[in-house]
């Protein structure tokens, strides 16, 4: 409950900075890790559901074109022509969406650059493993590949890893078999034939979740902890109330709960999808303003709190003198 009451507390109580920076680096730290995971849930989970029902309609296009996927000794092939290439587009709510079946095992670097500029993600069915990318970069130029062989092999091989274009067609070509070499595939994998576009859906729809969340979270830890990280080293000589600088650890608590805000507005502007508001914008900007919020409010508690103890040491002063007065007339 106190993770739930902090959030709320340092998005609208900005007074609450004061206190919490004497909370630890690291409880500062957990809380903004939570904060990420659970948004990353929220939001991949929204977007799942937003493009479950584009994916079912392209898995029964799909289906009715090829006649479903053969899973056997050749691996994974359609049940019509298994030595076509085919590729198809779905226009879901966050743009493109490809499937690609490539039965040669390969993509040529050409052939990307004529991908349409909205294509944000996909997935690439192999004989001997199935592919989902999404962009990393902006232009098309690096893509986030997630790898899920269907062999007893690739045990080196990671299951996230960021690709530039060169590197993504060698990847393909490299895990890929053409059709006519024979799979050694995983004894816990179910042959036959499917020809129940449901099936297809149901694992798109996971790699679709899997693939945003994968996003998000690169964008919520990753971009976040650097932009974090960024501003603590601007601020190591900042000056507190006293004239004195501010101690590392009280620095970086603050920045990190100051962050909070920023990493809540950033998640939920993104997900309305509006132009020139992604979420490096949205959080910078919100991030940025509640860090002045959360210094001043540290440094105008801290002198508040110094004048509070000065005044109490002068009382106390007069007291003893008082007290050292009656004293002596009392002698």
């Amino acid at each position: 409950m106190d993770f739930f009451r902090t959030v709320w507390q340092t998005a609208f109580s900005p007074s609450v900075f004061s206190r919490l920076a004497q909370r630890s680096f690291w409880r500062a730290l957990s809380y903004y890790l939570i904060l990420a995971v659970l948004l990353g849930v929220i939001f991949s989970s929204l977007e799942g559901c937003g493009t479950g029902r584009e994916i079912r309609q392209a898995c029964s296009f799909l289906f009715e074109k090829t006649g479903g996927f053969r899973f056997g000794k050749e691996g994974l092939v359609t049940v019509r022509t298994p030595e076509e290439k085919k590729e198809y587009e779905i226009l879901t709510s966050r743009g493109r969406m490809r499937i690609d079946y490539l039965p040669m095992a390969a993509l040529p670097v050409s052939e990307m650059g004529n991908w349409e500029q909205d294509t944000l993600y996909g997935v690439i069915l192999l004989r001997n493993a199935v592919l989902s990318w999404t962009k990393y970069a902006a232009d098309g130029s690096a893509f986030m590949v997630m790898f899920a062989p269907l062999e007893n092999k690739f045990p080196d091989v990671p299951a996230v890893q960021v690709l530039d274009r060169e590197e993504f067609s060698s990847f393909v070509s490299k895990v890929g078999k053409p059709v006519g070499v024979q799979a050694d595939l995983r004894k816990e994998l179910k042959k036959g034939n499917y020809t129940d576009p449901a099936a297809l859906s149901r694992i798109l729809e996971g790699f679709v979740s899997l693939g945003n969340l994968g996003i998000l979270l690169l964008q919520y830890i990753f971009l976040g902890l650097f932009t974090v990280g960024f501003f603590i080293l601007l601020q190591l000589f900042r000056m507190g109330p006293d004239g004195r600088r501010l101690p590392l650890k009280i620095n970086a608590a603050l920045t990190l709960f100051a962050a909070l805000p920023g990493l809540l507005a950033g998640a939920v502007v993104q997900s309305f999808h509006i132009p020139f508001l992604d979420f490096q914008n949205v959080f910078l900007l919100v991030f940025f303003l509640y860090d002045i919020l959360a210094f001043h409010a540290y440094c105008t508690g801290k002198g508040r709190g110094d004048e509070e103890e000065k005044a109490g040491e002068e009382e106390h002063d007069a007291e003893e003198n008082e007290n050292n007065e009656q004293d002596e007339n009392h002698k």
